[in-house]
């Protein structure tokens, strides 16, 4: 992993000014204005995945998040930041916000991604060498090779790990993988933006994704460590989302097949929506998941806060997929550490936070490469070309290296 030279002096704009100039009526702005935009969607809970499920979410958007862990959704090439109450109520009655322009470091996924390494892997071995201080506040823009196999839910981690680290967003450009998962879902027109060949960021740093292993973050401020560098702490609950989409449903069904959740451990999965759940039920994931000893909820219910029996003080961490959920300054009795879907299955089953690896079955990678599209087949012909098969009454086009709504 390097980094770069810090500023570039070009006078191009990021993927995120440009969003935010086109929403505030403006040719062009720089990292650290303040601007006034039109705003698209406000979401108030932590559950972006429901949001990009269920078509809410488009590639030019901007979207104003109560709570860190929706912020993923630049994943779909959108500029969705946390705001205050106040400023989500504004937002709600006038349809507009003030927001500063963050500066953006540009983070560039190099090599092949391993086996078991998830997108929250990659957030988190990013932060645990950029530290918070080169994070905070900036938009984290990534790019390279390693992005074309890594599928929307994958992706949706890596930008909701970035800002639960303390980054104000994390945006992946609009690509082939995001149109098909848009068109699939949402109606409407919409405008996707590339960074400009000089456009100025803040740094530039490379990472070998290949030399990644799975994570686990332990601190408020999120740092991820190796999960092979743990000393074993026991856990009283494994909590799959709130937000599990139909990937992490199948990964986890693949562990824990033939498996049993060890004994003293509350395993807990919410899917993202109510059709997340009818699918993982047609697919048998759910039956799966319940013979294993999980627990599934309804995904408009709340996530109690107890369950099962009262775990020993040595035996009451909880693991989840959901960055920001609390976690303490140490590992150990009562504190709440992040994995990916990967590791938290393969932790439940083994009673302590653990290597998914070794879980994973023997005649497919589960952690690596594009999901397949198994989705009926008129469905996928009907995503097959551009946007414009998708959305007849649209018109995309692209001039000067960005992409403009009509």
């Amino acid at each position: 992993m390097g980094r770069g030279d810090g500023h570039m002096n070009g006078t191009g704009m990021t993927i995120s000014e440009k969003i935010l100039a086109a929403h505030g009526g403006r040719e062009r702005v720089r990292a650290g204005e303040t601007v006034r935009i039109e705003v698209d969607l406000v979401l108030d809970d932590s559950d972006g995945a429901a949001a990009a499920e269920r078509g809410a979410v488009r590639p030019g958007m901007t979207v104003l998040c109560g709570e860190a862990p929706a912020t993923g959704l630049g994943a779909l090439g959108c500029s969705a930041s946390v705001a205050g109450q106040d400023a989500l109520q504004a937002a709600r009655l006038f349809g507009q916000a003030t927001v500063r322009v963050p500066a953006t470091v540009k983070c560039l996924l190099l090599g092949e991604r391993p086996a078991g390494v998830h997108g929250t892997d990659i957030g988190l071995s990013i932060l645990s060498r950029l530290g918070r201080e080169s994070t905070a506040g900036r938009a984290l823009e990534f790019g390279g090779e390693v992005l074309s196999g890594m599928s929307i839910p994958s992706r949706l981690s890596l930008c909701a790990t970035a800002t639960a680290g303390g980054a104000c967003t994390g945006i992946v450009p609009a690509d082939g993988v995001t149109f098909r998962y848009v068109c699939a879902r949402a109606t409407g027109s919409f405008a996707s933006y590339e960074s400009d060949s000089d456009a100025r960021f803040d740094s530039t740093i490379e990472i070998d994704v290949g030399a990644i292993e799975p994570m686990v973050a332990l601190a408020d401020v999120v740092r991820g460590v190796p999960v092979g560098t743990l000393k074993p702490v026991r856990l009283s609950r494994a909590i799959l989302g709130p937000g599990a989409m139909i990937e992490d449903l199948r990964v986890a069904a693949a562990i824990v097949r033939g498996r049993r959740v060890a004994e003293g451990v509350v395993a807990v999965v919410v899917p993202a929506t109510g059709e997340t759940l009818q699918r993982a039920e047609g697919e048998g994931l759910l039956d799966l998941l319940r013979a294993a000893g999980w627990e599934v909820l309804d995904p408009a219910g709340p996530l109690p806060e107890k369950g099962g029996p009262t775990p020993s003080p040595e035996e009451s961490m909880t693991l989840s997929t959901v960055p920001g959920g609390g976690s303490a300054a140490q590992p150990g009795p009562g504190r709440i550490a992040i994995a990916s879907p990967l590791t938290v299955a393969a932790s439940a089953v083994q009673g302590f936070v653990t290597d998914p690896r070794p879980f994973l079955p023997a005649a497919g990678d589960l952690g690596a490469g594009p999901t397949r599209d198994d989705r009926p087949r008129q469905e996928r012909q009907r995503e097959r070309g551009t946007v414009i098969t998708a959305f007849p009454r649209a018109e995309f086009r692209k001039e000067a290296g960005r992409s403009i709504q009509p």
